[in-house]
């Protein structure tokens, strides 16, 4: 389990309060679950992504939240069902098409994560998270090199944050 930093025990308490006052408020709901999916507190998460989602399903931001959720709690079927759902309604959202590279870079269809990881790149070729995710399914793939050039990309992106660095071991 992560660590529970001060700045998320304050976003936490912060969408609470708010949601009392707003329960209609999608941020708050929206901000309240995805500061529970940084602390890996899953079941906390559940109840206000899945609020969020259903407030807004043709939201990617939304659908992503929540496929994060479902596949960090091994809930491969819930994740493909709310994929398989938006895919008919949105097929070209960059959120939803990282979501589904995930998806199939998290049950191991390496093929299809790299051809969703694409189709994502193309609707936003400057998102580093996309680069990233390229990268990495071509480290799973065994594609050394062109994980290095992804991984390249990202470092000499103009707007590269720090902590992807990791990824290339600077």
């Amino acid at each position: 389990q992560a660590q529970t930093a001060p700045d998320v025990d304050k976003t936490i308490d912060i969408c609470r309060r708010l949601i009392n006052l707003y329960p209609d408020d999608i941020r708050g709901h929206q901000t309240l679950g995805v500061a529970y999916l940084v602390i890996e507190e899953w079941d906390k998460a559940q109840e206000p992504l899945e609020w969020f989602y259903r407030a807004d399903k043709e939201n990617g931001i939304a659908v992503s939240n929540l496929t994060d959720l479902y596949r960090a709690r091994g809930m491969y079927g819930q994740a493909k069902r709310i994929l398989d759902e938006f895919s008919a309604t949105s097929p070209d959202n960059f959120n939803f098409r990282t979501a589904l590279a995930l998806h199939h870079l998290c049950v191991g269809d390496l093929d299809e994560a790299l051809l969703e990881a694409e189709r994502a790149f193309s609707l936003s070729p400057t998102d580093q998270g996309i680069l990233g995710l390229k990268g990495d399914i071509r480290l799973c793939r065994g594609e050394m090199e062109k994980a290095e050039s992804e991984y390249r990309k990202l470092i000499n992106s103009e707007n590269t944050v720090p902590s992807i660095w990791g990824r290339m071991g600077v």
